[in-house]
This record gives C-alpha cells, structure tokens and sequence, in this order.
C-alpha cells in the first residue's frame, strides 16, 4: 500500500468514527461528560477506547513505515 493509499484509508476511518460521534448517542456522552468521573465505567471504556485507537493509529503507521522500506 502506497503512502498516500495509507493516508487515505487512514483518513476516512477518522472520519467514520467522527461521524459515528456525531450521531445522538456521541451527542449525549458529550453532553454529559460522565467519562470525567473518577472511577466511573465510562471513564474506564473512555480511556480503553483511546488506547484501541491509537495502537489502531500507530499499527496502520508502523505498515506504511515498513512498506516504503520494502
């Protein structure tokens, strides 16, 4: 995959997600902001969800990386 195919693909999964976030239930946890709670559940799932993604991020950028050495 070339860079700019990597860039793209990367590109519109952000922007899925941002989409996905953007629907009524992105809205209320926003809203809302329970992830800001100490020892909440939401801030639990908050923080595991942030970790997906960017080992998500930096997998898709470890494979670019290692594409153009190739």
């Amino acid at each position: 995959m070339t860079q700019s195919e990597m860039h793209d693909t990367l590109k519109g999964m952000l922007e899925r997600r941002m989409d996905s976030l953007s629907s009524s239930e992105g809205t209320k946890a926003v809203r809302e902001q329970r992830h800001l709670d100490e020892d909440s559940g939401e801030r639990i799932y908050w923080h595991y969800g942030y970790a997906s993604a960017l080992k998500d991020v930096l997998s898709i950028l470890d494979s670019a990386g290692s594409s153009s050495v190739n």
